[in-house]
């Protein structure tokens, strides 16, 4: 435990120390070093029990670390702080660009990434950004995706209490650097999400649909992946119930969505702009995209959704379709940002998948990006070798299982 703390320590450091996003670059050896340490770790307790109170203590501890630090290998936190600010004083993020607003916090304005674009957000994001707006600081931000984190935790933990009675998928994701770094660190927008779908997978094990259907659907009022397991608990609801919880479901999203409505035709055109324009170190994308040039895109988006559809008509349980959907994202998607790994590493860990959920850890080698950050012109260009330090030893970890014919966890030495 002490190897993992003192490299969660060291990541503090290197951000801490560092005089550009360039050297936070630096944080990828020794994320990869505290992962491999709460691998081993994670092994040798598989057969212990752990408290629900020691996990949480644990994951407080690291998550600890790790608040404070600068958004230096992601940035996106501060677009979150000024859509909120901008929401709170009537505006709107979909009709207004970050550059079209002038004198409303303009610091925090300059702070925000690709500030020609509107937003993205499904509606229950925005309202989340309106509260963070309100406390106004990283700190805080950090501090409120991280206390949201330890309820992933502790979902976590009884799940696997009443699936496969251990308490090491909890364990192994409270000492995750992904969750850490991404969360209580970046303060990413997949923490609520996350935590909404973990807490839904709980909801379903203690027969609890109608509780587990409105946290998947909290889940993609937030970040949109949770939506496609809500077919898969129709079969639970019956007749009336399903459709007074799809009415309901559309009637809320829309409701959160007032204050945006009024952008009109715009409401798509930052999405549009990231799903036909954006890439970054995809799994399948660069391989396909010199061939196939413009249909590339729609060919993933198919072979995606024929994934989940199969996934959905073999009636998987809500939390094998997650890690589905999870999976055909993260092979699918031509931008691939080590964060996504995380809808991935949680469904993973509710399934009892120890290698998928390790194999998430090289993900985070995608800072090795920053290398070449460009601090005048605020760029960076993708190097060559960037995939196969992420993709290589992710995909060859998440095989391991077909080689040693077992998902489950390895034996304690």
């Amino acid at each position: 435990m002490l190897c993992v703390f003192f490299a969660a320590l060291g990541v503090r450091g290197v951000l801490l120390g560092a005089e550009g996003r360039g050297a936070a670059a630096n944080v990828v050896p020794l994320a990869w070093l505290w992962g491999g340490f709460a691998s081993v770790l994670v092994i040798w307790a598989r057969d212990r029990s752990v408290s629900l109170f020691a996990v949480i203590a644990l994951a407080l501890l690291l998550r600890g670390t790790q608040i404070g630090t600068p958004w230096l290998l992601s940035d996106d936190a501060w677009r979150y702080l000024w859509e909120g600010t901008l929401l709170n004083h009537g505006g709107n993020p979909f009709l207004q660009a970050p550059e079209s607003v002038m004198g409303l916090d303009d610091a925090l304005r300059d702070r925000v990434n690709h500030p020609d674009i509107s937003s993205i957000y499904p509606p229950l994001a925005l309202w989340w950004f309106r509260v963070l707006a309100v406390a106004g600081t990283p700190l805080a931000a950090q501090v409120m995706t991280a206390a949201l984190d330890l309820l992933t935790v502790t979902a976590l933990w009884h799940v696997g209490q009443r699936t496969i009675q251990q308490h090491w998928p909890a364990l192994l994701y409270a000492l995750h650097p992904l969750p850490v770094i991404e969360l209580a660190g970046s303060a990413h927008i997949e923490g609520p999400a996350i935590c909404a779908a973990a807490l839904a997978i709980w909801a379903w094990h203690t027969d609890r649909t109608a509780l587990s259907w409105s946290a998947f659907a909290a889940g993609g009022a937030i970040k949109l992946l949770p939506f496609m397991v809500l077919p898969a608990l129709v079969g639970r609801l019956h007749g009336k119930r399903t459709m007074m919880a799809t009415l309901t479901t559309a009637i809320v999203f829309l409701a959160l969505a007032i204050p945006i409505l009024d952008g009109g035709s715009t409401l798509f055109s930052g999405l549009e702009s990231y799903t036909r324009h954006w890439s970054f170190n995809g799994l399948l994308y660069p391989w396909l995209a010199p061939s196939l040039g413009e249909l590339t895109r729609p060919v993933l988006a198919i072979l995606g959704l024929g994934a989940i559809a199969h996934g959905l008509w073999s009636r998987l349980p809500p939390a094998q379709l997650l890690l589905r959907v999870g999976l055909a994202f993260m092979a699918i998607t031509p931008t691939a940002h080590p964060w996504y790994g995380l809808w991935v590493l949680m469904p993973a860990l509710a399934t009892g998948r120890f290698w998928l959920a390790i194999a998430t850890i090289p993900l985070i080698g995608s800072y090795g990006v920053l290398l070449g950050y460009d601090p005048i012109a605020e760029t960076w260009s993708e190097p060559v070798w960037l995939w196969w330090v992420t993709w290589l030893p992710s995909v060859g970890l998440a095989l391991l299982p077909i080689l040693l014919r077992s998902e489950k966890i390895p034996t304690a030495p």
